[in-house]
């Protein structure tokens, strides 16, 4: 493995266990623990449904494509499933978003929102320096370097939907 491979991985790892580490000290701190209500529970499972559906539907797209059609292989062994594992995380947080379940009653999402943007800016300086190398695509292949761009790629579309909701919310209210 690369050296370079490695040191990003390792990154990844300790800047997701340090984001993970800040939630649990705001959720820890906050008075009220965090409920979901009925509604929230139900639209929730679908959304699961949604997304474990996007992404068993996507691995198996690639795959029926790849032997039928394709003839060869366009991607590392494990690129498609952590791309459509991202595919399916986007549509479950999309739904649990536009639908009000994502966010706990009475939570308000400005962390939400300071996180994602954390992510989407760290992340997309890798995606954009990976782009720029020319590393994402090696010998007609995609590489693990494609990672940090669909990772980015789900962060900005929670954000926007958390965007579209709150203006949907504002729209409701008045």
């Amino acid at each position: 493995m690369n050296i370079s491979v490695l040191t990003a991985v390792l990154v990844s790892v300790a800047g997701i266990a340090f984001l993970g580490f800040i939630i649990f000290l705001i959720i820890k701190k906050s008075k009220n623990p965090a409920r979901f209500d009925e509604r929230q529970l139900y639209v929730r499972g679908q959304a699961y449904k949604y997304g474990f559906g996007a992404m068993i539907t996507a691995n198996a797209a690639y795959y029926f494509a790849q032997t039928l059609f394709i003839q060869r292989q366009i991607a590392l062994d494990g690129v498609i499933p952590i791309l459509s594992m991202f595919l399916g995380l986007a549509v479950f947080g999309v739904v649990c978003v536009l639908n009000d379940a994502f966010f706990t009653v009475g939570t308000k999402p400005g962390t939400y929102i300071a996180i994602c943007l954390l992510c989407i800016v760290t992340n997309g300086y890798t995606a954009y320096r990976d782009i720029a190398d020319g590393v994402i695509v090696q010998d007609g292949m995609l590489t693990y370097q494609v990672v940090p761009s669909g990772f980015t790629l789900v962060f900005i579309l929670m954000l926007f939907a958390v965007i579209i909701r709150l203006v949907m919310a504002r729209g409701e209210t008045e």
